[in-house]
Parts: C-alpha cells; structure tokens; sequence
C-alpha cells in the first residue's frame, strides 16, 4: 500500500501529538485531550463502518477491531497479564523523554492511549490488504 501526501501529513501531525502529549503527560488537561481524541477516533470509526462501504468499510473495521482491543485490554481493564511488548517499549521510551517530571502512572496511561490508535492504524492497513486480496482472488475465480 503506497502512503498518499495526505496520509504522510497524517502521520507527521499525529506524531507531533504523541510526542507532544508523552513530553507533557504529567499536565492534567493534556491526558483528558489524549483520551478524548482517541475515544472519539474509536467512536468516528465504529460510526465509519456502518456508513462506509468496500475499502472503506474494511478500513473502519480493522481500526475499530484492533484499536478497540488494545484499548478495552490496556486501558479500561488495565492487563498486565498479556505481554505484547508495550510496557516494554514505554519503559524504554519514558527515560529518553524524561525531563525530570514523568509520573509513571500517567506517563503508562498515556501511552497506552496513543498505542490504541497506533494499533488501529495497523489493523486497518492488514484488514484493507486482506480485504483487497480477497477481492483480486474473487475476480480471478469469476473470469474463469
């Protein structure tokens, strides 16, 4: 799958965001922010499966699917109990942007936030291939 202009200017914005909301997750307004974006990216996408169709209804499947896995195990029930290599990565990552005022708590919580949309984006790109790939494979029966 090619990335657009458009898709690329996504990514830089929402990389800015993270950075910007791990940088100053000890600020209150800003895990509020965090988890009003991604529950309202969960809530457009849910509402995008029903209105959408084809590629686009794939699209909003697969983000709602595995974002809203990741989000309901992580962040609403708070397992620890699976280990996928998140907590792993958030340890890693808070001392490199640790200014001497991280609270873990908040710090973990925002993390996870943010890795729910980063793991819908990625399930939306595997449901769209497979998506795509089961139709390339139905166009090849019926021309037969």
């Amino acid at each position: 799958m090619a990335l657009s202009l458009k898709q690329f200017l996504v990514l830089i914005l929402f990389a800015g965001f993270a950075l910007a909301a791990l940088m100053n997750s000890e600020r209150t307004f800003m895990i509020e922010m965090v988890k009003v974006v991604t529950f309202a990216t969960l809530v457009l996408m849910a509402y995008g499966t029903w209105a959408n169709v084809g590629e686009r209804r794939a699209y909003c499947a697969g983000f709602v699917l595995w974002g809203g896995i990741y989000y309901t195990l992580f962040v609403v029930l708070r397992s620890h109990r699976i280990d996928i290599g998140t907590d792993t990565f958030l340890l890693w990552l808070g001392p490199k942007l640790d200014s001497g005022r991280i609270m873990w708590a908040v710090f973990e919580k925002t993390g996870h936030l943010l890795l729910s949309l980063v793991f819908g984006i990625l399930g939306a790109w595997v449901t769209v291939y497979f998506y795509r790939k089961r139709h390339r494979l139905l166009d090849q029966r019926s021309s037969m």
